[in-house]
């Protein structure tokens, strides 16, 4: 299910309605909103990104297309990627929704830093915040992960 408020478009996540939990990706400049990625564990299907203006990005690179949803198996690693339309500061917050990690980092390609998303929670919110330029290589991240079996 989605909502578009005129400027993002917003993809809710009902646990009822899915076995599979998700990751959350969200991307902010400031105290702004920017844009939002999901990896979900289980069956379903990819979602493409949808850019209704040039803004930054964060999406699943999978076969040459943006994807604003991706679906993956309980182990394993997914690149994450950004493109920035400014120069500056930017965060990548990640929140869970019916998924346990035994293991879950960001890495950030372009300055090798390995990130304990687990370690530096806040609850169930881990952030990472980075400077980014137009110029640079959207390939930036891979997040490495392990789900608990239940």
């Amino acid at each position: 299910m989605s909502s578009y408020d005129g400027r993002l478009l917003y993809l809710t996540y009902d646990p009822e309605l899915s076995k599979s939990g998700v990751l959350n990706i969200t991307l902010t400049q400031g105290k702004g909103e920017i844009d939002q990625a999901r990896i979900r564990f289980g069956l379903g299907n990819n979602l493409g990104k949808l850019s209704l203006r040039e803004k930054s990005q964060v999406y699943i690179p999978q076969e040459g297309k943006k994807l604003a949803v991706a679906y993956t198996d309980r182990t394993g690693e997914m690149p994450v990627s950004f493109k920035a339309n400014s120069d500056g500061t930017f965060t990548l917050s990640f929140s869970t929704e019916g998924v346990n990690f035994s293991y879950l980092h960001l890495i950030d390609n372009l300055t090798g830093e390995d990130i304990d998303l687990l370690a530096t929670s806040t609850g169930s919110v881990s952030s990472y915040s980075f400077e980014a330029r137009t110029t640079e290589d959207a390939n930036r991240f891979k997040v490495v992960f392990a789900v608990e079996e239940h």
